[in-house]
């Protein structure tokens, strides 16, 4: 079973650093970890997430998101979490933007 952590909070409230974190922990108690952003307003997070996959050798999603599409939150999580299932990963942390609707990962 795959465990999936959501990180939503308002920009600048330090969610890169958190999911950076998490991360260094996770894979230094061997987990195998995935990550995923799907801001759809902050283009960067992504390229953060792929950062912070490199060093903790984790998984990072990185499917198709279009800037300011709600409906593309909703298929990109899906599509992580199938993915993260599919690569044996432990935990998915996954990035939210500030305004997306907690329903829409369900």
């Amino acid at each position: 079973m795959t465990v999936v952590l959501c990180c939503r909070a308002c920009t600048g409230s330090g969610r890169t650093d958190d999911i950076r974190k998490l991360a260094t922990w996770l894979t230094g108690v061997a987990i195998a970890l995935s990550l995923v952003s799907v801001d759809i307003y902050r283009p960067a997070a992504r390229e953060q997430s792929q950062r912070i996959a490199r060093p903790s050798q984790a998984n990072c999603y990185e499917g198709e998101i279009h800037r300011g599409e709600h409906a593309t939150v909703e298929r990109a999580w899906q599509e992580a979490l199938r993915e993260a299932i599919n690569t044996g990963s432990d935990v998915l942390i996954g990035r939210l933007p500030p305004a997306a609707c907690t329903s829409t990962i369900n």
